[in-house]
């Protein structure tokens, strides 16, 4: 029984996620004048939109450089994240296993940059990049987030593997 109300809170909290998310769905497929046309008084009829079309879709796309927008979004992740497991993780590597001069320091530096909070080093940040060159382009906003300590640290090791 008590199994049987654990789980039917968790539904109750996943529709309540849910229904808001279905709900801005639907409106995106209705016409901008129709989007509240069910909300007050609510009806289910909010969730189901009566004559689905594309055209808030489109215009968002050929109109609004949305498309522009999401491609910069997946780029820019995208190689922040795999420039950054190359670089993080040869990182790892050398402290993991190579012995060098000023290992012991250069670790001691990666660990003290986690207590440095990113809204410090914001201003500092822009300024380098901008005395670069680097503002408004690709390189301006991958760079600063390719190198970071907590990564170096958050890879799995090949020696926990088997």
């Amino acid at each position: 029984m008590k199994r049987t109300l654990v789980h039917a809170g968790y539904l109750l909290v996943c529709i309540l996620f849910i229904l808001p998310l279905w709900w801005a769905l639907a409106s995106s497929l209705r016409p901008l004048a129709d989007t509240f046309k069910y909300v007050s008084p609510f009806s289910w009829k909010a969730f189901v939109p009566d004559k689905p079309t594309f055209a808030a879709y489109v215009t968002i796309f050929s109109q609004k450089s949305f498309g522009t927008a999401v491609f910069n979004s997946v780029f820019v992740s995208g190689a922040t994240v795999l420039l950054g497991l190359l670089i993080n993780g040869l990182a790892g590597y050398a402290f993991a296993v190579l012995r060098f001069p000023g290992r012991n320091v250069l670790f001691f530096l990666v660990v003290l940059t986690f207590l440095v909070p990113f809204e410090a080093i914001a201003i500092p940040l822009y300024t380098v990049v901008r005395s670069i060159g680097w503002l408004d382009t690709y390189q301006g906003l991958i760079g600063p987030g390719v190198a970071n300590g907590i990564v170096i640290f958050s890879q799995p090791s090949h020696r926990n593997l088997g």
